[in-house]
């Protein structure tokens, strides 16, 4: 750690946690948003309105009430610095952090030579340039870190939190700690859940904060318990630059070998004091600290402070983070950090790390442990500072977001929402918003799509701040969604994206699942308009009134030959079928009186004869279906001999005018031409109707009566006992050679 007192030395923290995104897309530009498209109504714009009336900013009241609808649980307070104290506007803080050349640093390799300054070449903490003030105005900018990731930075770090063992073991997961048990019989992650309810210091905190200075592995001297002897050995070969290429500045002479030697033992895993010039400067004072340790539990600790153990060195270096940085006002990251709350003591210079852009990679790793768990919904607090006197935009980044480690999050990635249902709208890198009117119980159709430089894994929406369900797995979609409500209410219909990418660092891998908004939808929830239904069954009729929007049941029919309920807006529908309600609308009974005709007749050509087998459909009512639903009914036949099933033969149709005043059709089915050795076997046919309703459902009536069996011999027989027809002497003749033949 590099807290220090005003004047003296900082150090920038001994390992930084680098993140690599995968499949990330440098924007070269982001199409911006123009103010007008995002708005907020009713809990929004309540919820916009208290934001202002804290304190906020308009630009801040933005980004927050969006992070408010993408995680109703999170919650935000302002942190007025100017207004605690009038001398602390923009200008002058950023005049008093620009004003110690070792305050802001950032590394010196020319990656970063955007960020350094223009006239101060000199290096410090080994390797390492003052900031430029545009460089500075950037990282202490506010506004450029209100999205999901970056917020973390106003992480309020105060409280304890009982139930947050199962994050503080993500949080170790994969490192020297997991798992791994301490001098006391308990693991790390139990004792840092201890340790943050006894010091009320949030346990999620402590655990990302370890990781953060000590890295995966875990292999910095200053936890190894052999700090001494490696700063004897740098003494005595007078090493100036390490193996790695880190200066390590080892004195000429003022040490001895049973000094330095006395530092064997200790552990400081928060790098408490970890300062000065070189290696050897940053690891003695570090140790000659942990060598003193916490004062104030001797008495627990068998007399003496010092942190001898590792359970020791974790409880001090928590303790030390309460006493001189929580509880003196620096309850958060970007507070320990940038030291701008009045109320703290040495202001802008009592600050814990020396790197400019530590607070945004600290809380990136916070971030990420709560994010590989999918725990970013649970509540959460944010104490983000607010000065007077600031630009109108946010600073910018110099290096326009091309650098991974230090651009905002929101620029390491793109997306574009496109809506066409319920109205056409498309946003690049922005929530699409709009409102709209349904009626109660009305399912609300959302048809869009979605396009993330990461990996989609679905979307999910959310009523007025509830839980979220899923809404669609697909980039592309045709959702309906249920308004549950009742009249005159109005409410907030939310969608989210989820997507995932992978964290690599040290051979682990990370999935970390983060998210987006796609559109908030206001829906006001207004009063239905009546509609008529009619039903007609032959010539009678009967009306119901009922709202639009509701669901109705159709009439049950048990009758033989109901085909359905044919509806004026061409609907057909079987008996009993389930509608939702749009207009006024009529059903008509259909009955199609279906009949098989009883016997057959011979069709006698100058060849061979056939048997025909005929079946009878009111023709007014069959008419009337396919004049509406031209495809909704088929008349299908065939027939067998002797039993076995011939396949379906094609049918002839035509109008035979009336039967007992009422019009119908005929349906003929042909037998192939008979050879002579066929006049005696017998045909059986099989008619039947195929109905197919406008909500998918399918029906099959069969005619009310059954045809007998017949043989050519047999209607050859007949037809020449029947002296009320007279035949040609042709058909006549053949009707002798059918008759006759056995």
């Amino acid at each position: 750690m590099n807290g220090k007192a005003t004047g003296s030395k900082k150090k920038l923290f001994t390992e930084l946690l680098i993140f690599l995104f995968l499949a990330v897309f440098w924007l070269q530009s982001v199409i911006p948003v123009n103010a007008n498209t995002r708005y907020f109504s009713g809990e929004a714009e309540e919820y916009y309105q208290s934001l202002l009336d804290m304190g906020f900013p308009h630009d801040y009241a933005v980004s927050l009430t969006e992070l408010h609808l993408l995680h109703p649980s999170w919650s935000f307070s302002p942190l007025l610095i100017t207004e605690q104290e009038p001398t602390y506007t923009w200008e002058y803080v950023i005049d008093e952090e620009m004003s110690d050349p070792e305050a802001n640093i950032i590394y010196s390799s020319s990656t970063y030579s955007v960020y350094h300054h223009p006239t101060n070449k000199s290096l410090y903490d080994s390797g390492y340039y003052q900031v430029s003030r545009e460089t500075l105005s950037y990282f202490m900018d506010p506004r450029n870190f209100l999205n999901e990731t970056d917020i973390f930075q106003f992480y309020a770090l105060s409280g304890g939190n009982p139930d947050a063992l199962e994050s503080v073991t993500a949080i170790l997961g994969g490192t020297f700690m997991e798992d791994a048990v301490l001098e006391n019989g308990k693991t790390y992650a139990q004792y840092f859940m201890e340790v943050g309810n006894e010091l009320n210091i949030n346990p999620v905190f402590l655990a990302t904060k370890v990781r953060q200075e000590q890295g995966t592995r875990g292999t910095s001297p200053l936890i190894s318990g052999t700090c001494g002897s490696k700063l004897w050995e740098f003494y005595e070969n007078n090493v100036q630059v390490n193996d790695s290429g880190n200066e390590v500045l080892s004195p000429s002479s003022g040490y001895t070998q049973e000094q330095l030697l006395a530092l064997d033992g200790y552990y400081n895993f928060f790098n408490v004091r970890a300062m000065g010039n070189g290696l050897f400067s940053i690891y003695y004072n570090a140790m000659t600290y942990a060598a003193k340790g916490t004062e104030s539990m001797a008495d627990k600790w068998d007399g003496s402070g010092a942190w001898n153990t590792r359970w020791k060195a974790l409880y001090g270096g928590a303790y030390f983070l309460k006493n001189n940085y929580i509880d003196r006002y620096q309850s958060t990251i970007y507070l320990q950090k940038f030291n701008v709350d009045s109320r703290a003591s040495g202001n802008f210079r009592y600050q814990y790390m020396a790197s400019v852009f530590g607070a945004l990679s600290e809380s990136r790793v916070l971030y990420q442990s709560l994010a590989s768990l999918n725990e970013l919904d649970s509540p959460a607090h944010f104490e983000i500072p607010v000065y007077e006197g600031m630009p109108s935009t946010p600073c910018e980044d110099p290096a326009n977001g091309t650098c991974s480690l230090t651009a905002q999050a929101t620029q390491k990635y793109d997306y574009r929402a496109e809506m066409t249902q319920p109205i056409r709208l498309n946003a690049d890198h922005a929530p699409l918003y709009t409102s709209k009117e349904v009626y109660p119980n009305e399912e609300l159709l959302i048809e869009g799509g979605v396009t993330h430089s990461y990996t989609l894994n679905g979307l999910e929406y959310s009523w007025d701040g509830g839980n979220w369900k899923p809404f669609s797995t697909s980039k592309t979609f045709r959702e309906k969604i249920r308004c549950h409500f009742s009249e005159n209410t109005s409410h907030i219909l939310v969608i989210r994206g989820t997507v995932s990418y992978d964290t690599r660092k040290e051979g682990t891998t990370q999935t970390i699942y983060s998210h987006f908004l796609y559109a908030v939808i206001y829906v006001n929830v207004v009063p239905p308009p009546s509609a008529t239904v009619t039903y007609e069954v032959g010539n009678e009729k009967t009306e119901y009134t009922y709202h639009v929007g509701e669901q109705l049941k159709l009439p049950q029919s048990d009758a033989s030959d109901f085909a359905g309920w044919l509806g004026s807006d061409g609907s057909f529908l079987p008996s009993g079928a389930e509608i939702t309600l749009e207009s006024d609308v009529t059903f008509s009974a259909v009955f199609l009186e279906f009949e098989a005709l009883n016997g057959a007749s011979l069709v006698c050509s100058q060849t061979s004869p056939q048997l025909r087998f005929s079946a009878v459909i009111r023709e007014d009512s069959l008419s009337k279906l396919t004049s509406y639903a031209p495809h909704a009914v088929s008349v299908f036949a065939s027939f067998s001999a002797n039993g076995e099933t011939v396949e379906y033969s094609s049918l002839t149709q035509k109008s035979i005018g009336t039967l007992q005043g009422r019009p119908f059709l005929r349906f003929d089915i042909d037998v192939p031409l008979l050879t002579q050795d066929q006049y005696d076997l017998d045909y059986t046919p099989t008619f039947k109707l195929e109905l197919n309703y406008s909500n998918g459902a399918c029906k099959t009536i069969f005619p009310i009566s059954t045809p007998n069996a017949r043989s050519a011999r047999q209607v050859a027989i007949a037809a020449l006992q029947d002296s009320t027809v007279h035949y040609s002497a042709t058909i006549t003749a053949m009707l002798h050679k059918i008759a006759e033949t056995s």
